[in-house]
């Protein structure tokens, strides 16, 4: 590749020498040499706002979606980078190319080196915000553009463009995998501030069911029809409620008064006892 912007160095601990530099190319243009050229998907999005990828050749130019200004001194780089579980697959981003993810492959060569190519390009409709792989799936990538849609890729179809989700709700959710999985399948958790959602990408129709809403929703019903009730008790549009047992309080009342009570009686009692002034028992 030729003409990069920036790139990502990966040192041998232990030699601590730089072993393979991945260059994020201006031009796309894969060495013909490698035994499959990698697959390149680029998404679309039509007037009616429906999403979809095609996969398009090399050579191809990744959109520039932040220029370097020439009065500014500092040089733009990576943006982000990101691991496969198993440490195989390597995702990264370029500050210049906001909307494009390079993937990675790691490959053994001679005498126990390491290799990397470029396994496969997604170019995407709008700059990506975050990007993660499966914490148990280690072919899985997941990412999302900030526009309430989120996106899986398996590195290992590479006949297939990545997997498209909508979500619908309310204001920009982020998306985060369950470090669990169902029976059917991983769990991708969609959360905004005050909703959130499970989505189980391996069902059909990749159903999204939400969660916590219907719990919720009673919640507040039954909290606005205790305001309601007390509303009509204190204008006097309905009765106060038949007490049948007294109260925590009244309780504590009526202990006390039984107390002083009984302690009364008790102090009469002992000034109606008759005391002979000839009775010396009490000194003896």
């Amino acid at each position: 590749m030729s003409g990069f912007y920036g790139d990502v160095v990966l040192l041998d601990s232990r030699r601590f020498l730089p072993q393979t530099v991945l260059e994020h190319a201006a031009i796309i243009s894969q060495d013909t040499t490698s035994n499959r050229e990698a697959p390149i998907w680029q998404e679309t999005v039509s007037a009616s706002s429906g999403r979809s990828y095609e996969a398009v050749r090399q050579p191809i130019s990744p959109a520039v979606t932040r220029p370097k200004a020439p009065t500014d001194p500092k040089e733009l780089g990576v943006a982000e980078v990101r691991f496969s579980c198993d440490g195989r697959f390597i995702a990264t981003r370029d500050e210049r190319f906001q909307s494009t993810i390079w993937i990675w492959e790691c490959v053994r060569g001679y005498y126990e080196s390491w290799g990397h190519n470029m396994h496969a390009l997604l170019l995407q409709h709008r700059n990506v915000r975050r990007m993660s792989w499966h914490p148990i799936r280690p072919r899985t990538l997941m990412y999302d553009c900030g526009e309430g849609t989120v996106y899986l890729y398996n590195v290992e179809i590479h006949d297939q463009g990545p997997q498209i989700i909508s979500v619908s709700m309310p204001g920009t959710p982020t998306f985060n995998w369950v470090p669990v999985e169902a029976d059917d399948g991983p769990i991708i958790l969609a959360a905004t501030k005050s909703k959130y959602c499970l989505i189980y990408p391996d069902r059909a129709s990749s159903t999204v069911t939400m969660s916590a809403q219907t719990s919720v929703a009673a919640d507040d019903e039954e909290e606005s029809h205790l305001d309601d009730s007390l509303e009509d008790i204190l204008l006097g549009r309905t009765p106060m409620p038949t007490q049948n047992e007294p109260s925590y309080t009244e309780m504590i009342d009526l202990e006390a008064e039984a107390n002083a009570t009984a302690g009364m009686e008790d102090t009469f009692r002992e000034k109606r006892k008759k005391v002979d002034p000839l009775d010396d028992s009490d000194i003896f």
